[in-house]
């Protein structure tokens, strides 16, 4: 059996997503309750679609790394 990180975040375009929104509300000094949720929607709003399209077609490739190379620990 095959042994695979239990959480990765190359394999999770949600979280590439959530760090990035992170960053923007980090940025942001969020002041208040109002204020982050403010900056939460807004960080949400700015993200492309093409940036969350890129982030699934990096899943894609690692995921085809992972099983050419027979494993997650054999990558590098």
């Amino acid at each position: 059996m095959d042994t695979y990180p239990p959480v990765s975040p190359d394999l999770n375009a949600v979280e590439s997503v959530w760090s990035r929104m992170n960053r923007y509300v980090q940025r942001n000094h969020p002041r208040s309750q109002q204020h982050l949720e403010r900056l939460v929607e807004q960080a949400w709003d700015a993200i492309r679609q093409n940036a969350i399209r890129e982030y699934i077609n990096h899943i894609s490739t690692i995921s085809n790394l992972i099983i050419s190379n027979n494993g997650w620990e054999n990558i590098g």
